[in-house]
Formats: C-alpha cells, structure tokens, sequence
C-alpha cells in the first residue's frame, strides 16, 4: 500500500532557499519525482517546506509514494501527480489536509490520520486539561436558542458542564478574560475582555454579540462551545506531537521556524525560544539554562500525556500546546489535532518513524465501496449530500495548519462530531 502526500500548492515551485540545506532539500525531491522544483519568491516558505519535509522523510524510509493533486481524495488517488518506487506500507495520507477529507476517508483503510485525530478539539472536556491549564477556566454555551444547537455529542469525562456566558465571563471577574470557541474548535476569532470588579453578567452577551455579530448564528445554543479564560502570562510557547501515547518531538512555536532549523536526527526539543510568541524577542540566556527549560517542559509533556492516556485511553495522538507561567512553571495551553498542525522545528525524522509505526499497528477501518474507474481522469461523480456539497465549496484547498493559534477566520462550519468514526 501507499505512502498520499499532498503539498501546499505547487511542489514544483519552491521558495527562495533560506540555506544550502534548502537547494540539497529541492535537490532531494526533484530526482525523486523526475521534474525539476524552480524557485518562485512568491510561495510561502514556511506552508510549502514543512509537508516537503515529510515527504523527504517518507522517500528516506523508502516508502512508495503518490504525490496527489488538489481534488478530493479518491480521485486524487486515481490521478496521482507523480509516484515514487518503494517498499508497501499501510495507507497513510500526509502533508496538507484538505476540509474535503473527513468525508473522503471512509473510502480508505487508512492507518493514519488516527482514527482519534478530530477528537482532539474537544479537550476542554478533559479533566487532565482543566487541572493544568494553569489559569481559572470557565465553560459556557453559545448565547441563542439551545434547540437551534446541533446534536453535539460529548467525548470526554467533562462533558458538558457549562453556564450562560455572561456567567462564566462574571465568576472570572475582576480582570482580563479570553474567550475562546472550543467547539467547532477555532471557528471564531478569540476575543479579550477587560472586566471590573462590579462587572454585571447580564452585559455578556451584548459584548460577545458586538465584537462576532451574526456569524455567532451558525452555532447558536452550542452547549459548552466557548472557553472563558483568565488571562495569564505565557512565555516559551512549545508543541509536543504525540503519537500512540508516547510524546515524540517538540519544538518552540516560532512562526518562521521549519524542520529545517534543526536537522540532528536525536534531537527531541530544541532549546531555543520566543519569550513571547511573536515579539521577535528570543531566550538569551546560556545554553545550558535553556537545556534546563526543555528538560523541564519535555519532562511535563510526557507527565500530561500519561494522564490524558489514563483518562482518555482512545485518545493516543493528538498535538499538545505547552507554556511557562510567570513563574516558569509549565501549563497546558490546549491540544489540537496532528493531521492539520503546523510542524515548526519539530524532527520530522521521529515524527514520520512514529507515524509509520503507529500506521502499521493501527485497527483496521471497514470501509465504503467505491469504484476506482469512475474516478480516474478530471470528471466523475461525486454526489455529495446537499451539507457536503456547501462544505466543499465553502473550504479552503488547504486547511489551517495550527499556526495561526488565536484567529481562524472562518473556520469549520460544520461539526467535528460528524467526522469522527
């Protein structure tokens, strides 16, 4: 079986080379699939090398590989850009993921993305994450009517205990707050209160209503969708990936940062940090102090995955947020799914072995029939149901890598719920 890697955009249009690392990377891939990458200063250097990183990782397992287009799964399959000789393996879909995808994946007996991958966005319900977000949390519903709410189902252990917001927002007062829609994850833009000691809670929902206006009405009555937060200091924000329970790799969440700024192939957490993300300001301090840090931080990674595997066995890969305090003590920021994460300087080595592994040993999936001739060449059937023909034509070719933490546009409109398995 196959190794489905898509890009981010055009594999044949690299970014302009940061390092000779770069032009050995392009190298790498252009004898691979038979065509030469040119470079084109107008792409993205950190949405294009992060997937190619995986896909060098897999040709250096020496898997065989279909590179696909930009079109939904099965028939991307059938018309695959390029192929790369290699050893079987079980079906594992990598690179950029694509909104189309949950409804294309019953088609195949895929052994990665986990078959867990979307439950993830619900890890406000987790116990384990409510006893070290390290800040004072609140649950609430989205205002409106709770008939209008979909049919969400509760995942994990802390369900659905939530209040009104204007409530949740009350019992964090005084102080500055977060509000964060946890459920769909990130589908609104997090906003920030400043809240006085005689805050009333009836003010709530007229503040959330200004600043998210009728977009609010996709998710009316959502129980437990939003995350109210007490607003702390977090520095050395870091992403652990974690695959079949075990934490593999972690690197700093710095925006320009790729695979490629660490290459050492035992290196499991790089030292090396914003203070702040996205201040631009790094950790000076000695080296050896900053191997003090990841040992800490790699150390409560392993800690928080162990618990979330006693409390949420189905629950064995997954993406986990970590930050420091003012006091540099480390807290759970959030988790998010591995499939559509941002890599940052995390070791693609590991991670793609892990991945492997964990492929190979994952259950098998029944699976939908379908005929592979109807898909090959430009046109076929589709036939998606009415939800799904506007989900497919609302979402974007490439899906949010995780990056971009505290806005998401226009997110998901559709539940998680009706992805999972």
């Amino acid at each position: 079986m196959t190794v489905f890697f898509r890009p981010c955009g055009d594999i044949l249009k690299a970014p302009a080379p940061r390092t000779d690392l770069d032009r050995h990377l392009y190298t790498v891939i252009s004898e691979h699939i038979g065509v030469e990458i040119t470079v084109d200063a107008g792409v993205d250097y950190e949405d294009w090398v992060e997937p190619v990183c995986m896909l060098e990782q897999a040709i250096h397992l020496g898997l065989e590989i279909k590179v696909l287009p930009a079109a939904h799964l099965r028939r991307a399959v059938m018309n695959p850009l390029y192929v790369i000789p290699g050893k079987a393996c079980r079906d594992i879909l990598i690179g950029r993921q694509q909104k189309s995808d949950p409804y294309e994946m019953p088609f195949f007996d895929l052994g990665w993305p986990a078959a867990c991958d979307s439950k993830a966005n619900h890890y406000a319900e987790l116990e384990t994450f409510h006893r070290h977000a390290g800040r004072k949390l609140a649950l609430a519903d989205m205002p409106g009517d709770r008939a209008a709410a979909g049919d969400r189902k509760v995942v994990f252990g802390q369900g659905l205990t939530s209040t009104a917001l204007g409530t949740a927002m009350a019992s964090l007062a005084p102080g500055d707050v977060i509000v964060k829609q946890v459920y769909p994850g990130k589908a609104l833009p997090l906003l920030t209160y400043t809240l006085d000691k005689d805050f009333d809670a009836s003010k709530g929902q007229g503040m959330f209503f200004e600043d998210v206006e009728f977009h609010f009405a996709r998710y009316e009555g959502d129980p437990a969708s939003l995350l109210v937060q007490e607003k702390v200091t977090m520095t050395h924000e870091t992403r652990f990936f974690v695959v079949g329970g075990k934490v593999i790799t972690g690197a700093a969440c710095i925006e320009s940062h790729t695979p490629m700024d660490d290459i050492h192939w035992d290196t499991t957490l790089p030292p090396v940090w914003e203070i702040t993300r996205n201040s631009g300001e790094m950790d000076t301090r000695d080296r050896m102090d900053r191997k003090r840090t990841a040992l800490k931080m790699w150390q409560y990674a392993w800690q928080v995955a162990e618990e979330i595997a006693r409390e949420a066995p189905g629950l064995d890969a997954y993406v986990l947020d970590v930050a420091l305090d003012a006091q540099g003590e480390p807290l759970v920021i959030e988790l998010n799914p591995v499939a559509s994460s941002g890599l940052y300087a995390n070791n693609t080595i590991l991670l793609m072995d892990a991945i492997v592994a964990y492929a190979e040993n994952a259950p098998h999936r029944e699976v939908e029939s379908w005929n592979p001739d109807d898909f090959v060449g430009d046109e076929g059937p589709m036939s998606p149901t009415p939800i799904q023909a506007f989900a497919l034509s609302t979402f974007d070719t490439c899906s949010l890598d995780g990056e971009d933490d505290e806005i998401a546009g226009a997110g998901n409109l559709i539940s998680d719920d009706l992805f999972e398995d």
